[in-house]
C-alpha cells in the first residue's frame, strides 16, 4: 500500500512539473478567441482586442471595402518556439503568407515584442479615415490588377518563424474569404499613374545613382546596380520589378527593360539624335521626343505619345543648377507601367547623365 501511495505521489509531482513547464503567455484573450482559435476572422471594421463584435464578422467583401481581421492561436508564440526547440534569444517572429486564388503573392516575417502573444490584428485594405500604418494595408490594392473578374479567393496563413535558421514552423492561424471585383476596377488598377521623379538625396557627387519614383498608390524606385556605373539599373513599381541595361556596353543609343514576363526596347529614332526615341513592348509603340526641337533648355521638357494617350515629363523648376534633380509628370497615357518606366528612364538618363 505504501508503495502505491509513493508511486501516486511521484506521478503527481511529475504531472505538476510538466504542467508548469509551459511558459506564461496571453492565453485565450476572450470567449471569441477560444471559439475561433487557430482561425483568422474578418470584418469591414477593426476587430479590437478583447472588444470583438461577432456581429461584424463577415466573409463578404468587394472592391472598395475595408478589410480588417484578427488572428487567434494558442499557445503563445514563446511556447510554440519552446515546443519546436527554438531559442527566443534573437526575438520571436511570425511569418505571414497571403494567397490569391491559391497562388502565393506575399510572404514576409515580422517580430513581436510580446513573445506570449496569442492574437494579432490584421488589415489588408484600410478604411478611408484610417491613417494607421498597418503593415498589411497595401497587399490587396497592389494585387487588384492580377485578379480575375468576379469572385476571387484570398487566404492568409500565419506561422511561427525562426529568423536564425529561416525555418517555417507550425501553422498558428489561417483564414479565407471571397473577394469580388469588376473588370473596370481591374483595368484601372493596372494603369499606374506616374506623377514625379526625384533624386533620393539632395546633395553629394553620386546622388544620380538613386531615384524615388512617384506613382499613385505604389512604392517605386530606380537605382544603379553598381554605384557609379550607368550601364545597368534596377527598378521596382509596386509588385513589379526588373532591370534596365544597354544592349551593348558603352552604347547609349539602345536600351532594354526586362521583367519576368515583359521586355521593352528603347532606341533612338536616329542614332545621332539623343532627343528622339522609340519605345515598344511588342504590343504598343510609343514615341518620346523633347517638346522643343532646339535650344539649350530643350532637355527640360519631354512628350511621350501613342495610341493610348500621352504623358508629359518636365523639370519641376525652370531654372537653377539643381533643376535636373526633380521632375513632375502629367500622365494621361493608358499603357503598361513598364513602358512608362522606360520613358522616364530615358528622360532621366539623357537629361542628367549625358
Amino acid at each position: 500500500m505504501k508503495r502505491r501511495i509513493l508511486l501516486f505521489a511521484l506521478i503527481s509531482i511529475l504531472f505538476v512539473s510538466i504542467s508548469f513547464a509551459q511558459s506564461e503567455d496571453d492565453g485565450y484573450t476572450s470567449d471569441i478567441h477560444e471559439k475561433y482559435n487557430s482561425k483568422i476572422v474578418f470584418s469591414k471594421s477593426e476587430v479590437l482586442y478583447q472588444q470583438e463584435d461577432i456581429n461584424t464578422f463577415t466573409s463578404d467583401f468587394s472592391y472598395g471595402d475595408p478589410v480588417y481581421g484578427r488572428a487567434y492561436w494558442y499557445p503563445g508564440l514563446n511556447n510554440i518556439y519552446e515546443k519546436l526547440g527554438w531559442s527566443g534569444e534573437s526575438g520571436y517572429f511570425y511569418l505571414k503568407e497571403v494567397y490569391l486564388n491559391d497562388k502565393l503573392i506575399v510572404s514576409y516575417y515580422e517580430e513581436t515584442e510580446n513573445g506570449g502573444r496569442t492574437t494579432l490584428p490584421i488589415c489588408l485594405q484600410v478604411a478611408d479615415d484610417d491613417y494607421y500604418e498597418w503593415s498589411d494595408k497595401r497587399i490587396l490594392p497592389l494585387n487588384y490588377e492580377y485578379m480575375k473578374e468576379g469572385k476571387n479567393t484570398i487566404k492568409m496563413d500565419i506561422y511561427a518563424y525562426n529568423v536564425e535558421t529561416k525555418e517555417k514552423g507550425s501553422l498558428m492561424s489561417s483564414g479565407t474569404f471571397p473577394f469580388i471585383i469588376n473588370k473596370e476596377s481591374i483595368i484601372n488598377a493596372g494603369n499606374y499613374i506616374f506623377t514625379g521623379l526625384k533624386t533620393k538625396w539632395s546633395s553629394g557627387d553620386d546622388i544620380w545613382n538613386e531615384w524615388d519614383l512617384y506613382v499613385q498608390g505604389k512604392n517605386a524606385k530606380l537605382t544603379t546596380q553598381w554605384k557609379g556605373e550607368i550601364d545597368k539599373w534596377d527598378f521596382y513599381i509596386g509588385m513589379r520589378s526588373g532591370e534596365i541595361e544597354t544592349v551593348f556596353s558603352g552604347d547609349y543609343t539602345k536600351f532594354e527593360l526586362t521583367t519576368n514576363d515583359v521586355k521593352v526596347t528603347m532606341k533612338r529614332t536616329f542614332s545621332s539624335d539623343w532627343n528622339r526615341w522609340e519605345i515598344s513592348d511588342g504590343k504598343l509603340d510609343l514615341d518620346l521626343i523633347t517638346t522643343w526641337s532646339s535650344g539649350d533648355d530643350m532637355w527640360k521638357e519631354w512628350d511621350l505619345k501613342g495610341n493610348g494617350g500621352s504623358m508629359k515629363i518636365k523639370t519641376s523648376w525652370s531654372s537653377g543648377d539643381d533643376i535636373w534633380k526633380e521632375w513632375k509628370i502629367n500622365d494621361n497615357l493608358n499603357a503598361s507601367p513598364e513602358l512608362k518606366m522606360a520613358a522616364v528612364f530615358i528622360v532621366m538618363f539623357n537629361s542628367c547623365l549625358l
